[in-house]
């Protein structure tokens, strides 16, 4: 009969109690890197190779309020370098991305979470010597896999939207998906 109730309870009881959650009043400190790099060859009167390297590190900071839900404030930067080849040489820019954000976390497993976050903020767009700033936004989500209970390896995918205003006049909108890795720590 003992055997029975510890079998049934096994089976009634929410696999949430047993989720990594993430306790109010812990911070999170979390960074991702994403490393991209790309050869295109395009076929105009001879051919030009295109070569783009492109970069970008983010740091965000949260505060959980309540079980699983944190606030926080996101910085990312973004630096890409495109070689045309031929007369047009070499084209850098640089992105700057920073605001508050918000984080849910969906606890799924003992060691695995799932989370969404969202973010707004002002931008910055530096290409060549024509400088942008702005606004712009980012959603997105991910998994997180708790080696303990202080760390977390994360995985991500993001959608970022900025637009901003050249300061020589016009506008400059930019947007794109990220895929990142990185790591959390929570105390």
């Amino acid at each position: 009969m003992k055997k029975t109730v510890i079998v049934l309870l096994a089976l009634f009881v929410p696999a949430s109690l047993w989720a990594m959650d993430i306790d109010q009043g812990k911070f999170e400190l979390s960074g991702k890197t994403a490393f991209d790099f790309s050869d295109t060859t395009t076929e105009v009167d001879g051919g030009t190779d295109i070569d783009q390297t492109t970069w970008s590190i983010e740091v965000d900071g949260n505060y959980y309020l309540v079980k699983n839900l944190g606030l926080g404030l996101i910085f990312s930067y973004q630096d890409s370098e495109i070689d045309a080849g031929g007369p047009g040489g070499t084209l850098d820019s640089s992105t700057v991305f920073i605001g508050p954000q918000l984080i849910y976390h969906f606890p799924i497993g003992e060691k695995v979470s799932l989370f969404v976050n969202g973010a707004v903020g002002y931008a910055a767009l530096e290409v060549e010597d024509q400088d942008a700033d702005g606004w712009g936004f980012k959603v997105g989500g991910g998994l997180k896999y708790f080696l303990t209970n202080a760390i977390s390896l994360n995985g991500s995918v993001n959608y970022q939207w900025l637009t901003m205003e050249a300061d020589a006049g016009g506008d400059a909108d930019t947007d794109g998906v990220s895929v990142g890795v990185g790591l959390s720590l929570y105390f």
